[in-house]
């Protein structure tokens, strides 16, 4: 569960940020989670919520935003989100990649639907952002 080491540098973030400008408390936190991250969200959100316990950000509301993974052809250009792809018929492109530390395995297009290179780029889906923290005065 690598949820717990993002959460614990997300929980440092918050708490940082807090002291150095004298916040009596933070009211709310809002993040941007990418699917390929392959962190579970309730799951991040749980394991901030608990670092956080006992601190001035114990009562904040915490807020993740999905963000959808997008593909870019590095031939042709054209891009695609690799959801909406294996939800239709010809599933030629599909590629699998394996985790070795935990033997999961995650199911991505990396071969472009419509010249069939397969030179992608991922423009989104990677991201694990704090985008604003609302302090208390």
């Amino acid at each position: 569960m690598h949820e717990l080491s993002i959460a614990l540098t997300i929980s440092n973030l918050i708490l940082d940020t807090a002291e150095k400008h004298n916040a009596r408390n933070v009211t709310e936190v809002k993040l941007e989670v990418g699917e390929l991250t392959l962190l579970n969200n309730e799951q991040l959100n749980f394991a901030v919520k608990t670092l956080l316990k006992g601190t001035k950000a114990e009562n904040c509301k915490i807020t993740i935003q999905p963000v959808k993974a997008k593909l870019k052809c590095g031939k042709c250009g054209y891009e695609w989100f690799p959801g909406k792809v294996l939800q239709s018929p010809g599933l030629a492109h599909l590629e699998s990649l394996s985790c070795v530390q935990c033997d999961g395995t995650i199911n991505l297009i990396m071969v472009c639907p419509k010249c069939r290179c397969g030179n992608a780029d991922i423009m989104s889906g990677k991201e694990c952002i704090i985008n604003e923290i609302v302090l208390g005065a």
